[in-house]
């Protein structure tokens, strides 16, 4: 499967990922920092979900880790009258809030890589209906404004809506061109703090 040879192509970056995010959570978690939670975000086409870690790295900054699947549905928005599909993906984000006890306003980036398997149509219920699958691995950097709310015990519970406006860049294709280009989300994520 073509799928399988771009992932062993980036199979080393996707190791030295995990292996950092292995190294910074015992320290964190001796200091009862982590942060594990579930987030989704949604976009014009799609829907993202995904399971995220959280670590602080100083005062108001945070770095977080995040593994997931995009799930696409952007009809003629591509370079087919249809394309549809999804895939695994991970990313690495950074957050700053402007408050000290990590509450209120935040701005961040974010950098995701998306593994996608799109399956596209042209000319759908004609004669002239055309099919195809085309894998991608899509780089997904976005910048995203957002709010944090804590409550519960301690404070140790967070929901965290916010909006992130990027691009998504394929930057391997096996099979025809799909669609790619500027992408807006809205998103909320629910966290616990141990």
């Amino acid at each position: 499967m073509v799928g399988a040879r771009i992932i062993g192509v980036y199979g080393v970056r996707v190791a030295l990922l995990a292996l950092m995010a292995s190294c910074a959570l015992p320290a964190a978690a001796a200091a009862r920092r982590v942060e594990v939670g579930l987030e989704s975000q949604a976009y014009p086409t799609g829907v993202i979900g995904a399971a995220s870690v959280r670590l602080p790295v100083a005062g108001r900054h945070r770095i977080g880790f995040r593994a997931g699947y995009n799930r696409a549905r952007r009809s003629d928005n591509g370079e087919h009258d249809d394309e549809r599909g999804g895939g695994p993906g991970i990313g690495a984000a950074y957050r700053f809030g402007l408050r000290p006890e990590a509450r209120g306003l935040f701005f961040g980036a974010r950098v995701d890589l998306w593994w996608l398997e799109i399956d596209w149509t042209d000319d759908p219920g004609l004669t002239t209906e055309v099919r195809g699958s085309t894998d991608i691995l899509v780089l997904q950097p976005t910048g995203e404004v957002g709010w944090r709310f804590t409550f519960g015990s301690e404070m140790r519970w967070a929901v965290e809506p916010s909006v992130a406006l990027g691009a998504e860049i394929n930057v391997r294709t096996e099979g025809e061109d799909v669609g790619e280009g500027a992408i807006l989300l809205g998103g909320v994520a629910v966290t616990y703090r141990f």
